[in-house]
């Protein structure tokens, strides 16, 4: 017999089954005949499956009018949650169940309520149960979300999208005239995504991948129990008050057991678990009033032992970005969420978290340890009861509160850290290490995330305190002293400090030292006073090739007027000496100076006052005054600092008393060619270059020098002068005054008038003198009747019966010349019209 083919149409699909009779020809024993007997059967039966389907998809099709269904469905939802409602194509399936399908579900904001639409559901199938189709009844016992979409949010004026979801007016309940009754035994949820945005408190959080199943089965007076499994893909959480950063981890997942009585319209929550960030929480409670405005909730979670890195997001963002923190120990978590009083208000969050031997790792190395201690959560505040552990492998305690919204910070914290492990933690500048003990006592307030402009107020006592630091040559150490801190300042009062061998004391204050650490902030600000019998400042910062200092006079002369330094050019003199501008300044303020002795490599200067300015733009030495070079010193420097390739400078030097000698050697090429007591007022202006070097076409400026009592000898001029005259004594001439005036303009050096008298005769001569060496003078020399006879006069062209007529009159040899060429080897030459210098 040929098969028969029936076709099934359900949902638009075709099924075929082939139903199978004995064929013909075979064998007519009692094998065959049951073998047909059984065939038989089965094709009957599932002719009899195959036809009540069929019978109960045309019943469905019958009983459930899809406009109906929709006229029926859309105002009770809509009622019931407050908001449009509205659905897109409704139909019915047989297959694989009889089941209704309910495509574009969405639930719309009220109006006024800007955002995405608070729901949309892309399915939703509610699936019938077959026997009460035969009778005629439509029983929904599943039902299936497909997709849904959930967009809760609360503005900036505390208003929410979803706080008044089940009004008191809904019609919930309400089954008149339903086209199907419900009997819901398990719920399916999938890819579902739930999005929340709280504008006030700048929390947010996205779960992705959702997907439930719950199981529910009646109990006595319409009550229910449900067993409910959810799991999701990933959260992504952004809470402003703990951390700017979104943090991502994966999705939360759950497992509970729920119950609910049915009239009073609440759910318990017995044997939760809840997973997230693979971590667990025990979860219970208890949601109320579900069929009112303002549903209620009261959940605890607990967990004995959880991991302590998941407090690793409460770190502030700026000392993640800076540094590779982890947290390891346990947390004991004991925490109650009540529902919110109102509409969109957060919900509130009490408990407490119990640290125990918590550890903070920082690039491997731990900064604090064997943390334990009670941090109490209360709906404002997380409050630290005296949290003890190590820090820096001292022992500290940790009291206060942090705001949980304003994440206002008050701390107090005491401890006695070992300053040899903050360095070994990195704590300290590179290049610096400390030793010895320390005592804090500090409190903190300000706000989490923007400790840099903190106020502290506190004291740290230091005892034995010894700082070495890679560019210092000699160590400091402090024998005992006490830092107080209030606000962002640091001050100290007459601390005793050992630079190498030298004892000072020093009373000051620094402030914004904490703001100044960050790379773009401004630097610290000192205010200091430092006074000591000595100070040897070229032990404290030698010289890093120990080669004899060349002068900075030496240098800026050299470099003015293009010439080596004893064979050595320039350029290699500067960066041998390490002469460079800074572009910006590490620290700002001012220091107050007074030494009874200060060295400095080949510099000995005593009773020093001086008042040292730091700005972000320059330094500036104001009012010095000093013994030196056997005279006393006077007058003000300011440099400019910065990026730029040029910065302005100006000097003023007055010396009353001083060594020529000396003073010269250290400030210009002539060296020790010049004696005597010299008085000098000095004023330069111009700019430096990036090495701290002058520039030439800028520089501008005047002095008057007076020298008393010396001799000039060995310079090319007194050689050049002596060999005009045969006259060895004009090689070493002696001097009682020699007063000079003269210009300073750009490369070269005016001089407006100078007059040397002494035993030898007088010489008076102005002009130009450029620092190159090149120059051109115009002299004046007169030489009295007693030393004529020490002189020759061949080149002067002046006749011995002239002389001997000036010896008889007792009158003096006056010379016009004229002095050129350089300064290392001069031309001179007679020029009777300079004479008249001497009558000036």
């Amino acid at each position: 017999m040929e098969p028969r083919r029936i076709k099934i149409a359900s949902d638009d699909t075709e099924y075929d089954e082939l139903l199978f009779e004995a064929g013909e020809g075979k064998d007519d024993g009692s094998d065959n005949r049951r073998t047909r007997l059984l065939s038989r059967s089965l094709a009957a039966a599932v002719g009899a499956v195959v036809l009540g389907y069929t019978v109960l998809a045309v019943v469905l099709n019958v009983l459930v009018d899809s406009e109906r269904l929709r006229a029926w469905l859309e105002p009770r939802a809509s009622a019931a949650l407050n908001r449009p409602v509205s659905t897109g194509d409704v139909r019915v399936a047989l297959l694989p169940r009889p089941s209704i399908h309910v495509s574009d579900v969405r639930v719309d904001n009220l109006d006024g309520v800007p955002g995405p639409a608070i729901a949309f559901m892309e399915r939703v199938r509610f699936d019938v149960r077959l026997l009460p189709l035969a009778l005629g009844r439509v029983d929904v016992h599943r039902v299936h979300l497909d997709g849904p979409r959930l967009n809760l949010m609360v503005d900036e004026t505390g208003r929410s999208n979803f706080g008044d979801l089940l009004p008191g007016t809904s019609t919930d309940g309400d089954m008149s005239g339903a086209p199907l009754r419900l009997g819901i035994e398990r719920v399916v949820v999938s890819e579902a995504n739930l999005a929340y945005f709280n504008a006030p408190s700048g929390r947010s959080f996205t779960i992705s991948g959702g997907h439930v199943r719950a199981t529910v089965s009646p109990e006595g007076a319409a009550g229910w129990h449900a067993r409910i499994e959810a799991e999701s893909d990933s959260l992504l959480a952004r809470v402003a008050t703990v951390t700017d950063e979104i943090v991502r981890v994966g999705g939360p997942s759950a497992t509970l057991s729920a119950r609910s009585n049915g009239s009073d319209r609440w759910i318990a929550i017995e044997d939760g678990v809840v997973e997230l960030a693979g971590e667990t929480l025990m979860l219970s409670g208890r949601l109320s009033g579900l069929s009112s405005s303002r549903p209620s909730y009261d959940l605890q979670l607990t967990n004995d032992a959880m991991d302590a890195g998941v407090l690793i997001v409460a770190l502030p963002a700026d000392f993640r970005s800076t540094r590779v923190p982890a947290l390891d120990g346990e947390l004991g978590v004991t925490l109650q969420i009540i529902a919110a009083r109102s509409p969109g208000e957060p919900p509130i969050v009490q408990g407490s978290v119990r640290l125990a031997d918590v550890a903070l790792h920082m690039d491997g190395r731990i900064l604090v340890d064997r943390l334990n201690g009670t941090i109490g959560v209360s709906p404002d505040t997380l409050v630290m009861d005296s949290l003890t552990g190590l820090f820096a492998d001292g022992p500290f305690e940790l009291s206060g509160t942090v705001g949980r919204d304003d994440r206002a910070v008050a701390i107090r914290t005491r401890g006695r850290p070992d300053l040899d492990a903050l360095d070994r933690l990195g704590l300290v500048p590179a290049g610096l290490t400390l030793s010895g003990d320390a005592e804090v006592d500090l409190s903190v307030t300000g706000r989490l995330g923007a400790l840099d402009s903190a106020e502290v107020a506190g004291s740290i006592a230091v005892e034995g305190l010894q700082a070495k630091h890679t560019r210092i040559g000699v160590p400091l150490y402090v024998p005992a002293g006490v830092l107080t801190l209030v606000g962002e300042e640091v001050a100290w009062n007459e601390l005793t400090v050992l630079i190498g061998r030298d004892e000072i004391v020093s009373t000051g204050y620094v402030t914004g030292l904490v703001a100044g650490s960050r790379e773009g902030a401004r630097p610290p600000s000192l205010r200091a006073s430092i006074a000591a019998p000595r100070l040897d400042l070229g032990a404290a910062l030698p010289r890093p090739d120990g080669r004899p200092e060349v002068s900075y006079g030496r240098v800026a002369f050299a470099h003015l007027g293009g010439h080596t330094l004893d064979g050595e050019p320039v350029a290699a003199v500067v960066s041998r000496l390490g002469l460079a501008r800074p572009a910006r300044m590490h620290w700002l303020g001012e220091v107050a100076l007074d030494v009874d002795t200060l060295d400095f490599h080949r510099y000995h200067l005593s009773d020093v006052s001086a008042r040292i300015e730091i700005s972000d733009s320059s330094i500036a030495v104001e009012a010095p005054s000093f013994a030196i070079w056997g005279g006393v010193a006077s007058g003000t420097i300011q440099v400019g600092v910065g990026a730029g390739p040029e910065q302005p400078f100006s000097l003023r030097l007055s010396t009353t008393e001083a060594s020529a000698e000396d003073l010269l050697s250290a400030l210009t090429p002539i060296g020790g060619s010049v004696t005597g007591t010299l008085t000098l007022e000095l004023e330069v202006a111009g700019s430096l270059d990036s090495r701290l070097l002058p520039v030439g076409r800028d520089i501008a400026g005047h002095a008057r020098v007076d020298i008393t009592d010396g001799r000039i000898h060995g310079t090319g001029p007194n050689l050049v002068v002596a060999d005009f005259l045969g006259s060895a004594d004009w090689e070493d001439v002696e001097f009682e005054t020699w007063p000079t005036q003269a210009d300073l303009v750009a490369r070269r050096i005016e001089v407006r008038s100078s007059e040397l008298t002494g035993p030898e005769g007088r010489v008076a001569f102005d002009g130009l003198v450029h620092l190159d060496g090149s120059h051109d003078l115009s002299l004046g020399l007169s030489i009295p009747p007693d030393r004529l006879g020490a002189v020759s006069l061949r080149r002067t062209g002046i006749g011995q019966s002239v002389l001997q007529h000036l010896a008889t009159a007792g009158s003096s040899l006056d010379l016009g010349l004229r002095m050129s060429g350089v300064l290392g080897a001069p031309q001179l030459e007679p020029d009777a019209s300079n004479a008249v210098a001497l009558a000036r």
